[in-house]
């Protein structure tokens, strides 16, 4: 039976995290036609409706960063109406960890997550706008990573470990100003094509932080904070194809 809803991604989500008896939700609220909002007592899960027409060929939007990562498959979401869902965390009691997740649903139940912020940063950060007054993200679907259960298929398996060869053997002297020459490095860290899709357990059945977590919308300025945080950790893998390359 296919997702069509929101409500029906919130129930999806939910039985996720239920089925694990790891968190408690203690929210859960429909925001608009493709947004919905979940909280438990360790997280905030910002549920997304995928449907077909969300998305698009992103060789098309960027043909130069496709060919650089060997995919087209891509994802538009409205810059506004992601900005809006973030906004609509704050007005929730704190979580002591105050983490935010970002949760896709498509309508075949499968599951992908990343940080919210650390999307947003992303994209501002590798200029991946489109549209009237660039008011759209555009993005390569291998970047979600597969959860509560979900795994990737072959093609995306395929996808990442090309690109992980290719940021291997990257020039480690490009200008630090011209970002494209870091997107493949960036897909990689955020596709983590090394780790295996997360499983349901009764241990955890949530979706597990990443090391942007701490900068998911906190407070203002989370977005400069995500960015800094993407250019520390080019910059580290920058240094270590440096130290591999001088042995």
């Amino acid at each position: 039976m296919k997702i069509k809803t929101v409500r029906g991604a919130l129930r999806a989500v939910q039985r996720k995290i239920v089925a694990g008896h790891a968190e408690t939700v203690t929210y859960s609220s429909e925001l608009d036609k493709t947004y919905g909002l979940l909280a438990t007592d360790k997280a905030w899960y910002i549920t997304r409706l995928l449907r077909e027409d969300d998305y698009v060929d992103f060789g098309g939007l960027f043909p130069e960063l496709a060919k650089q990562i060997g995919w087209t498959r891509g994802v538009r979401l409205a810059r506004q109406g992601l900005s809006a869902a973030i906004g609509a965390t704050r007005k929730l009691p704190r979580h002591g960890t105050a983490s935010s997740i970002l949760v896709f649903v498509d309508e075949h139940g499968r599951f992908l997550q990343i940080g919210p912020a650390t999307l947003m940063g992303f994209c501002e950060y590798m200029g991946l706008t489109t549209g009237r007054g660039n008011s759209w993200y555009a993005f390569p679907t291998i970047i979600l990573s597969p959860v509560f259960g979900s795994e990737r298929d072959t093609d995306e398996r395929a996808a990442l470990q090309r690109a992980s060869l290719i940021s291997q053997v990257n020039s480690t002297e490009a200008d630090e100003d011209t970002r494209k020459e870091y997107f493949v490095d960036a897909v990689v860290q955020l596709g983590q094509p090394d780790n295996q899709a997360v499983l349901d357990s009764p241990v955890s059945a949530g979706v597990p932080t990443t090391s942007f977590d701490q900068f998911d919308f906190a407070g203002d300025g989370a977005v400069l904070s995500v960015l800094s945080e993407i250019n520390r950790n080019l910059t580290r893998i920058r240094e270590l194809l440096e130290k591999t390359s001088s042995k």
